[in-house]
């Protein structure tokens, strides 16, 4: 993005709005055992962190998605509090970040 800070922020933002439902649905999916929901939300997370350079969101949204694949409800569950968790720490560090130095 050429350095240009304002729009990086309106990204990180973005992501941060965007994500934050996705992952609570993908949570609700797991738990329901909606295996094309889960793939379809694990999906779109993989990619919107790919897209801000969160690679172990990115990398878990993953694993998420090839248990769906694989139907396994037991470790879509485990894997999908695992993006849940992780996710809070991402916005924790997304928030500092657009906070700046203290």
């Amino acid at each position: 993005v050429g350095g240009d800070e304002e729009f990086i922020v309106e990204i990180l933002q973005l992501y941060m709005d965007s994500s934050g439902p996705d992952v609570d649905a993908l949570c609700k999916a797991a738990e329901s055992g909606r295996f094309e929901d889960v793939l379809r939300l694990a999906h779109t997370i993989k990619g919107a962190s790919g897209n801000v350079g969160a690679d172990a969101m990115m990398e878990m949204a993953s694993r998420v998605e090839q248990a769906a694949k694989d139907e396994d409800a037991e470790r879509v569950k485990l894997e999908a509090s695992r993006v849940q968790s992780l996710f809070q720490t991402t916005v924790e560090r997304i928030q500092q970040r657009l906070e700046g130095p203290t």
